[in-house]
């Protein structure tokens, strides 16, 4: 298993394409992106990747278009000290008319076991 801190102390180009591999393929299609350099039409980048070396964290942030005030999409993902990874999920789909659906958890419970980016 590979940790966070691992990740982070790859070389940038690297790192930011494992991190980035998270994104959901239809938000890039959605909104025209390059899904390898996350881009938009005219060339300008859209993501933005923090991930210090010294820290087991990232935060990855991507705008659907250049000029948005806030991300369409944001994921940070922290470690403990035990491993274990918690994840923060915020997309701001009302803005850019998508939606989040999830499909009953296995375990029956409220929490789902996979999502998905839908038209609204």
């Amino acid at each position: 298993m590979i940790s966070l801190r691992q990740i982070n102390a790859l070389p940038a180009p690297e790192r930011d394409r494992c991190y980035l591999s998270l994104v959901p393929p239809a938000f890039c299609r959605r909104f025209g992106l390059d899904p390898l350099a996350f881009t938009d039409p005219q060339g300008r980048r859209l993501a933005s990747v923090e991930a210090p070396r010294e820290h087991a964290s990232v935060r990855l942030s991507i705008k659907h278009r250049a000029g948005a005030l806030d991300p369409a999409f944001f994921l940070k993902l922290d470690e403990s000290r035990y491993g274990n990874l918690q994840i923060t999920l915020c997309p701001h789909l009302r803005a850019t008319g998508l939606r989040l659906s999830g499909r009953p958890g296995s375990d029956g419970g409220d929490s789902p076991d996979e999502f998905a980016i839908e038209d609204w």
